[in-house]
C-alpha cells in the first residue's frame, strides 16, 4: 500500500507547535497581568489554556468592569508574550477570513498576516495613546 505525501505530514506539527506556543503566551501575559493587579493569576492561566478563545474577552471585560489598577508596568516579557499570545490569534482569524480553505495557502498567508497584525497588536495593547 502506497502513501502518497501531501505535505500535511510536516504542516500539522508546526502548526500544533505554533499554537501550543501562543497559547503558552497568551496564560502567561493574562497571569502576569492578573498576578499585577491582585488577583489569581493561576486560575486565570489554567482558564487561558483550557478556553483561551471565551477567556480573553471574559478577563478583558472583567478587568475592564472591575477597574483593578496594575501595581507594577508590565515587564518587556509580559508585552511581548500578551503580543504574540493576542495577535497570532487576531492574524489566523485575518488568515482564515482572507484566503481560501486550503491549509497550504494558509499557511502561506499568515507570515504576512502576522508581520501586519504583531505590531498593531502591540500598538493597540501597550501604546499609552491607545490603550484604555
Amino acid at each position: 500500500m502506497s502513501s502518497s505525501f501531501d505535505g500535511l505530514e510536516v504542516v500539522f506539527p508546526l502548526v500544533v507547535s505554533f499554537v501550543v506556543f501562543s497559547m503558552v503566551c497568551l496564560a502567561y501575559a493574562i497571569a502576569s497581568d492578573a498576578n499585577a493587579r491582585e488577583e489569581s493569576g493561576a486560575s486565570w492561566a489554567f482558564a487561558a489554556v483550557v478556553a483561551a478563545p471565551l477567556v480573553l474577552p471574559l478577563y478583558a471585560y472583567y478587568q475592564h468592569r472591575r477597574f483593578l489598577p496594575r501595581r507594577s508596568p508590565p515587564t518587556r516579557r509580559e508585552r511581548v508574550a500578551g503580543t504574540i499570545g493576542v495577535g497570532t490569534g487576531i492574524a489566523v482569524i485575518v488568515t482564515a477570513a482572507l484566503t481560501p480553505p486550503d491549509p497550504f495557502t494558509m499557511l502561506s498567508t499568515f507570515p504576512l498576516a502576522a508581520i501586519v497584525v504583531l505590531p498593531l497588536t502591540y500598538l493597540a495593547l501597550y501604546s499609552s495613546r491607545l490603550s484604555v
